[in-house]
């Protein structure tokens, strides 16, 4: 007696590889708004003026305050593993003389990511922050555009980070443990 099995759906992923050849060969388009997540392609919002701005004063600030102890890396992929590569509105990382011209910002080449928030809060504080933690980023910040104040994710142990501390009132952050920032006048 031969007796079937039902067996669920289960979903496609997809590795990086694969990711790029689908935008090599159109299937992803040049400027679609995707990432790879855990081997999902996700399509991200689309970015207003306000969201832009935000990152462009960030850029400018971390630029001024950084020099040459760190390079701002805008909207551009990192490699977490080879099913995920997100793209951050911008990741502080080390500096390398050749600006990762021959391979891909890596989970342990990151100091902090920065995630602006106008419509993906909810994302970006329930994925985004425990994919970062799994991969031992060692802190993140949500700006949340809405509520105009800064969530600060940090303090990993064992993939998880111990502490959320929310700034309603912007005033001066540290980075990298002795760069003071002004971020009063983001909003």
């Amino acid at each position: 007696m031969i007796v079937a099995t039902k067996s669920e759906p289960r979903v496609r992923l997809f590795n990086i590889d694969e990711y790029f050849k689908m935008a090599k060969i159109g299937i992803l388009k040049e400027n679609e708004a995707v990432e790879l997540i855990n081997g999902k392609i996700l399509k991200m919002s689309p970015t207003g003026f306000f969201h832009s701005s935000i990152i462009a004063q960030l850029t400018y600030l971390f630029n001024r305050k950084l020099e040459d102890n760190a390079l701002i890396w805008v909207q551009n992929s990192i490699f977490l593993d080879v099913n995920t590569l997100p793209e951050p509105d911008l990741a502080i990382v080390k500096y390398r003389a050749d600006f990762y011209r021959k391979r891909y910002v890596k989970a342990d080449d990151i100091f902090l990511i920065i995630e602006v928030a106008d419509s993906s809060l909810n994302y970006d504080m329930k994925t985004k922050s425990v994919l970062y933690a799994h991969f031992d980023i060692p802190e993140m910040w949500v700006i949340d555009v809405k509520k105009q104040r800064l969530i600060c994710y940090s303090k990993l142990i064992n993939g998880i980070y111990q502490s959320v501390v929310i700034k309603n009132k912007l005033t001066t952050v540290t980075l990298l443990q002795k760069f003071k920032i002004d971020l009063s006048d983001l909003f």
